[in-house]
């Protein structure tokens, strides 16, 4: 199974609001359409970037830590929708938080550090959550799994949350 980037950036989001604006200028909105979408994609962007250990992670050496959930998924499936009401947005369901790190030089750690930092950083870990650990400039993630709240790992990502991933990083394509 080829692994898949699992990584959101800043960059990629806000490349999401810049396309949805450029469509929704033909749909004579223009502005106020770009405004939503920037609005959204941005709030979207913040609410990933300052959840719940997202401190620590930083601590631990992540540049871009994020964490997202299925519930903010939805929400940014909702807010396309809102803007492209013509376009069906089918963004899959993510069957658990993903938890992302990305990093601009090699890492000198690992999934399994980042999801250790989580679980002792955020009181309400959830039974399963994905971790992914991904270098700047890299196609192929350093590392991704699934671990348990108590950080061990239990397996591989699930090509549902693989799906659901590239489902939103498509959308800033």
């Amino acid at each position: 199974m080829r692994t898949r980037q699992l990584v959101f950036s800043g960059a990629a989001l806000l490349a999401a609001a810049f396309a949805l604006a450029g469509c929704c200028g033909e749909c004579g909105e223009g502005i106020s359409t770009f405004g939503k979408a920037a609005k959204g994609t941005y709030q979207l962007f913040q609410e990933m970037s300052t959840a719940p250990g997202t401190e620590e992670l930083k601590q631990l050496g992540c540049d871009g830590p994020m964490v997202i959930t299925p519930e903010m998924l939805k929400r940014f499936g909702q807010t396309l929708d809102e803007i492209e009401p013509e376009k069906t947005h089918d963004m899959p369901d993510l069957p658990y938080r993903v938890v992302t790190c990305s990093v601009n030089a090699k890492p000198s750690f690992d999934c399994e550090e980042v999801a250790s930092t989580y679980v002792k950083a955020v009181p309400d870990v959830p039974a399963e959550f994905g971790v992914t650990l991904q270098q700047q400039g890299k196609q192929e993630p350093v590392c991704s799994g699934l671990y348990s709240a108590k950080g061990e790992r239990l397996g591989e990502l699930s090509p549902e949350a693989m799906d659901s991933m590239d489902s939103v990083n498509q959308q800033g394509n």
